[in-house]
């Protein structure tokens, strides 16, 4: 088990997902700052993972930290790993909704209804 889990203490670590194991191409587990735990786990894997950051260049070993990486995230003996995945994004248009209008409606009574309302103003 990791260390410090009674302290709520993360861990965070990768590794390259392309090397074989005996490479050991993998970086220093290190725990996960206070500033950083303070934002959700969602917007903290939104930041470490955008296209803005300095994930997108290449490690060590030539592969892309965003998209070869694999992200290991740890309390006590719980693991999670986070792995790249290619999002495909589709869109839906949708046609502008049109009202019939037939102008076959007889306005005589809103005619009269105009004009009681315009005397007794």
């Amino acid at each position: 088990p990791l260390p410090g889990k009674s302290e709520g203490k993360l861990w965070m670590w990768s590794r390259c997902g392309k090397c074989k194991p005996n490479q050991k191409v993998e970086t220093k587990r290190v725990l996960i700052s206070t500033a950083a735990r303070g934002l959700s786990f969602g917007k903290f894997l939104e930041l470490s993972f955008s296209s803005h950051s300095s994930f997108n260049k290449l490690s060590n070993c030539g592969h892309s930290f965003q998209k070869d990486f694999l992200y290991f995230f740890g309390l006590g003996s719980m693991v999670a790993m986070f792995q790249y995945s290619r999002v495909v994004r589709y869109k839906v248009s949708v046609p502008a909704q049109k009202l019939e209008f037939s102008s076959s409606i007889n306005t005589d009574w809103l005619q009269n209804e105009i004009e009681s309302v315009y005397t007794k103003g």
